[in-house]
């Protein structure tokens, strides 16, 4: 029979036992887990932060991977504007061959002239990835058709002509951190590439004999000012792609901060942890029997 004044005592100690159960039972958890807590209750104090941080280290994987796909795009379409300046200097070589002659037909510029229209045409016609980089929004339609029509000859003395041009003119951009847009497209309504095409257009055209001198100088203008301008779209290119790598070494090197961060504040110390979790086997096998020594306590033990 148990003494009515340690009834109260017995209860708390039960009480105590099972807090203690519960905290062993916790750092059991945390041994094997590694982590401190298999929610945020457990970490309360830093929950916010976590949350927080965890929400911002998406992002920044995001930007990461937008940003490494557009280095890419960025990398062929500089590959192609070299090639198309590599193109457009050997076609001054023709022309100046045939500007140095008295019949144009000798150097056969009119079929030369047709050849490289196509072939800048296939060249600004690029894909990657099933998205045409030089069509502004337009990624899944070819930037250029220089067939006849749309892009009929042009005769010498010309204006501007993109009837050859299927997209539009928004330019392609990427987010590479909260506040940074990097902007890296390129239409190919773009003036170095409307002068380069009408210059060969304008040669495939003109004619041979008796040769079009005027129509071959302009030609030979155009092509001056279409190397110029695609040379300023080669360096806007570069300037894109650099920024946008510094872009993402700042990510990564944030991903990391923010990465140890979070271990710290969510991973268990295994040392600790065990210690903590011997402490308290002790403390609950100490109330254990302390709660038996007193039920088997009774009147009978006091009369």
């Amino acid at each position: 029979m148990e003494r009515i004044s340690t009834f109260a005592n017995n209860a708390a100690l039960m009480a105590q036992a099972l807090k203690v159960q519960s905290q062993v039972a916790e750092k059991q958890m945390e041994s094997a887990s590694g982590d401190k807590s298999q929610d945020y209750k457990g970490v309360a104090q830093s929950a916010n932060q976590i949350v927080s941080l965890e929400s911002s280290l998406n992002r920044s994987m995001t930007y990461v991977d937008n940003g490494e796909l557009v280095i890419g795009r960025i990398e062929v379409m500089q590959s192609s504007i070299t090639s198309l300046i590599d193109l457009a200097n050997n076609f001054k070589s023709d022309l100046t061959a045939t500007l140095g002659g008295d019949n144009a037909s000798t150097v056969g510029i009119n079929t030369i002239a047709t050849s490289n229209l196509e072939e800048a045409a296939a060249t600004i016609n690029l894909q990657v990835g099933g998205r045409y980089l030089f069509s502004g929004s337009v990624t899944d339609q070819a930037p250029v058709t220089v067939e006849n029509p749309p892009y009929t000859a042009i005769s010498s003395p010309s204006t501007a002509q993109d009837s050859y041009y299927n997209g539009d003119d928004d330019i392609a951009s990427v987010q590479v951190n909260d506040n940074l847009n990097v902007e890296y497209g390129v239409a190919g309504s773009d003036s170095g590439f409307e002068k380069l095409l009408r210059a060969m257009n304008i040669s495939a055209n003109a004619s041979e004999d008796p040769m079009d001198q005027a129509a071959f100088e302009e030609a030979f203008d155009l092509l001056n000012e279409a190397i110029d301008e695609l040379l300023v779209v080669q360096t806007e290119l570069t300037v894109a792609y650099n920024t946008t790598e510094r872009a993402l070494d700042d990510q990564v090197d944030y991903q990391l901060y923010a990465g140890n961060w979070l271990d710290d504040a969510k991973t268990a110390d295994v040392g600790q942890t065990t210690l903590e979790l011997s402490q308290l086997e002790a403390q609950l096998e100490a109330s254990y029997s302390a709660t038996t020594k007193l039920i088997n306590i009774s009147l009978t033990d006091y009369i």
